[in-house]
């Protein structure tokens, strides 16, 4: 059986890391967008996509 290499975001830049710590720190924006940002911004620090989705999973209502 194969197994698909891990997925992870690239490197962000400073004014990407900093955009996006924007959209999560206001809270100002719909909530996808702030779930979003917080997704990209844990896979280019290197958490893994299980880890990821997990805790995603926790913060869905139900």
């Amino acid at each position: 059986m194969l197994v698909a290499e891990p997925v992870r975001a690239r490197r962000l830049t400073e004014d990407e890391g900093r955009r996006l710590q924007q959209i999560v720190g206001r809270g100002k924006h719909e909530s996808i967008r702030v779930r979003r940002a917080m997704i990209i911004i844990a896979s280019a620090s290197g958490t893994q996509v299980t880890a990821i989705a997990c805790s995603d999973r926790k913060s869905l209502p139900g």
